[in-house]
C-alpha cells in the first residue's frame, strides 16, 4: 500500500511482494540409489560363498583351513608323544592352539601335555 505523507512523498506501508528468483534445480536422487544396488548386488555375487557362510552361520574356508592344519598339527604332535619327544610334541601342540584354540580342549590333547608336563618336571 501507499501514501501520502505531508510534504507530498509518497511512503510505502505494509510489505513489498519482490519477485524471488526460482529455487535452483534438483538433481534426480534415482541414479545415486541405482548405482548403490549395483553395487550391491556385484558384490554379493563375488563373494556369494562367503556371504551364504555368514548366513547359515558355519566357518569360511579360511577358518576350515586353520582347523585342518592343526588337526594335522595335533597328530603329529601324539605320535611324538608316543614316541616320548616331549619337547617336540608340545611344541606342535602348541602350534596347534595358535591356529584352532577349541581344539585345545580336546582330552587327547589335556591328556598328551600332561603326561609331557609330567616327564618334563625336575625331580
Amino acid at each position: 500500500m501507499t501514501s501520502e505523507d505531508s510534504a507530498g512523498r509518497i511512503v510505502v506501508t505494509g510489505s513489498v511482494d519482490r519477485p524471488r528468483a526460482p529455487p535452483p534445480p534438483r538433481r534426480p536422487r534415482w541414479p545415486v540409489v541405482v548405482a548403490l544396488v549395483v553395487l550391491v548386488v556385484v558384490l554379493a555375487a563375488w563373494k556369494r560363498r562367503d556371504l551364504a557362510a555368514w548366513l547359515a552361520g558355519t566357518p569360511d574356508r579360511a577358518t576350515l583351513v586353520r582347523q585342518d592344519r592343526a588337526a594335522t598339527l595335533r597328530k603329529n604332535a601324539f605320535d611324538l608323544c608316543a614316541r616320548r619327544m616331549w619337547s617336540a610334541c608340545v611344541a606342535f601342540l602348541d602350534q596347534a592352539r595358535e591356529l584352532d584354540p577349541q581344539g585345545d580342549a580336546d582330552a587327547r590333547v589335556r591328556d598328551a601335555r600332561a603326561q609331557a608336563a609330567g616327564t618334563t618336571k625336575a625331580p
